[in-house]
């Protein structure tokens, strides 16, 4: 589960709750990495053009989530994409990782839906 994503810091949060374990789970294996290494591959080519992005040209509503404890995409990742984006905001999930918006679904969905709630 590591190559998708999934920490140690997440694994050990996830210990004792088997279902979101199972979600996580469905969501990370549902083809071989061999069928999606192409896309992995190319992820990775991709983060260090991060900064090349025109953010500023995004002018929807925008909250960026993002795990403390996350081990695969870095924080300034989040800093840059909700510093940038006209109507950015963050929110930073205290010792989530990179799947905090599964493993901490209780904080982040009605963080999400308060940020949405305008649109309704």
């Amino acid at each position: 589960m590591a190559l998708n994503g999934v920490g140690q810091s997440t694994l050990r949060f996830l210990k004792d709750d088997p279902e979101k374990l199972h979600i996580i789970g469905k969501l990370v294996k549902p083809l071989p990495m061999s069928l999606r290494r192409v896309g992995f591959n190319n992820d990775l080519r991709q983060f260090p053009r991060t900064r090349d992005f025109p953010v500023d040209q995004i002018s929807a509503r925008t909250l960026v989530v993002h795990g403390t404890a996350d081990e695969v995409v870095p924080i300034e990742h989040a800093e840059f994409l909700a510093g940038g984006v006209q109507d950015g905001e963050r929110y930073y999930v205290s010792g989530g990782g990179h799947l905090c918006s599964i493993t901490h679904n209780k904080e982040v969905i009605p963080r999400i839906m308060e940020r949405v709630q305008p649109y309704a």
